[in-house]
């Protein structure tokens, strides 16, 4: 069947360019060629519906890790008042390291703000 697909094939591209040797008066266009547009359509119609599918399962994906991250972000970074940075030196091997401070708790704020206003 590979070999009769094969040889069909050839026969084709030998009449394509036997097609393009002619005058213009008697080449064939190339809508000529397709025997049968409506096989054809059903073939782009499967194309797309395969490729709309995977478009879902990659959104699918990416949106669950989208979450997961977000997550982790929520647990570990933004409980963070200031993120650890590390400064190096461009001509020593010296460098120097903050600490990673946590945001100070509701209550905790409320009563500096309260003792600010004694004192004020």
């Amino acid at each position: 069947m590979r070999k009769r697909i094969e040889g069909l094939r050839t026969q084709f591209r030998e009449l394509q360019t036997q097609n393009e040797q002619q005058e213009e008066v008697i080449k064939v266009g190339n809508d000529d060629f397709n025997i049968d547009p409506e096989y054809f359509e059903m073939l782009l119609e499967r194309s797309a519906a395969k490729i709309d599918e995977t478009h879902k399962e990659v959104a699918w994906n990416i949106e669950y890790h989208t979450v997961r991250l977000d997550k982790l972000k929520a647990k570990f970074y933004d409980v963070l008042d200031f993120e650890k940075y590390t400064v190096k030196a461009m001509t020593t091997s010296s460098y120097v390291t903050t600490f990673r401070v946590p945001k100070m708790s509701e209550f905790l704020n409320r009563n500096i703000e309260q003792f600010r206003a004694l004192i004020a």
